[in-house]
């Protein structure tokens, strides 16, 4: 008997949209051991986080790495400060409980998987430093790793990368037409 090879089903910035994320699971027909990886943004502006955080919180072969919109609950949630408008619907429509679970959850997401294929991250990545010296807020793609990347460098992170594999992002629609953005190969 000859078996199948697992696969991997990689999804950037599902922002609550659960509707959405199961017909696009339904198209991939995946196999109950494929896995599933969240490129981060998983909640926040759709209408279902509770859906979708319970989906990537209790299923097996699902994981979400964190992005910007994770980073800024759990900051603001640690600190106290106050949430964006986006993240304040969120805490309304989880609920005080359901969000500080949320929180939990959300804080323990790594900031990038590092597969024999492939780098994933949610934002960006600093050319010429390997994955454990970049730093997570340039991982995540909050606005202070964003700054930081324009400061620094006078090209878009991808245009300068050196890697020996392909980083997988989310974060940006960068054609501004909804299709992939692919460089370089």
């Amino acid at each position: 008997m000859i078996e199948e090879s697992k696969r991997m089903l990689v999804v950037g910035d599902i922002h609550g949209c659960f509707e959405e994320l199961c017909r696009l699971l339904d198209r991939a027909a995946l196999g109950t051991d494929d896995e599933i990886v969240a490129l981060g943004d998983i909640l926040d502006r759709g209408p279902a986080p509770d859906a979708v955080l319970e989906f990537f919180s209790t299923r097996r072969h699902v994981r979400s790495l964190m992005g910007n919109h994770e980073e800024e609950h759990v900051r603001c949630f640690r600190s106290g400060a106050r949430l964006d408008l986006a993240q304040r619907i969120t805490q309304r429509q989880l609920g005080e409980e359901r969000y500080a679970h949320a929180c939990a959850f959300m804080s323990s997401l790594d900031c990038y998987l590092d597969l024999p294929e492939a780098l994933l991250i949610h934002g960006f990545y600093e050319p010429g430093l390997p994955i454990w010296k970049q730093k997570a807020e340039v991982l995540i793609g909050t606005t202070t790793g964003e700054q930081y990347l324009r400061t620094k460098y006078r090209q878009p992170w991808y245009e300068l990368y050196d890697g020996k594999k392909p980083i997988i992002v989310g974060h940006r629609n960068h054609l501004g037409n909804g299709q992939p953005f692919v460089y370089k190969d």
